[in-house]
C-alpha cells in the first residue's frame, strides 16, 4: 500500500477481541503511517514492512503507549507500552 499527504494512514480501533496485521505499506507527508486509537485493544495488531517519511510510523494512542518512530522491518507488536 502506498499513501501519501494525510494525516494518519490507517487508524486501527478493533476492540472486540479479533487481531489484524497490517503489512507492507509506504507512507509519505503524514503525521503517522498507523495510528492506534486509545480504544484499541493493546497488542492485537502485527506490523511488519512499514516504513515511509511520516513523523512517526506508529502512534500508539493506547494507554500508557510509545509511538515508534523507524521503520518496521521485521514483526512488531504493539501492547500498551512500546512496540516490540
Amino acid at each position: 500500500m502506498d499513501c501519501e499527504r494525510t494525516p494518519f494512514c490507517i487508524i486501527h480501533n478493533v476492540s472486540n477481541g479479533d487481531i489484524g496485521g497490517i503489512r507492507n505499506v509506504i507512507a509519505s507527508l503524514c503525521s503517522a503511517t498507523v495510528a492506534l486509537a486509545s480504544t484499541n485493544t493493546a497488542g492485537n495488531l502485527l506490523l511488519e514492512g512499514i516504513q515511509g517519511s511520516c513523523t512517526k510510523n506508529v502512534l500508539n494512542g493506547q494507554s500508557g503507549g510509545v509511538d515508534f518512530v523507524g521503520a518496521i522491518t521485521k514483526q512488531k507488536i504493539c501492547v500498551s507500552g512500546a512496540c516490540t
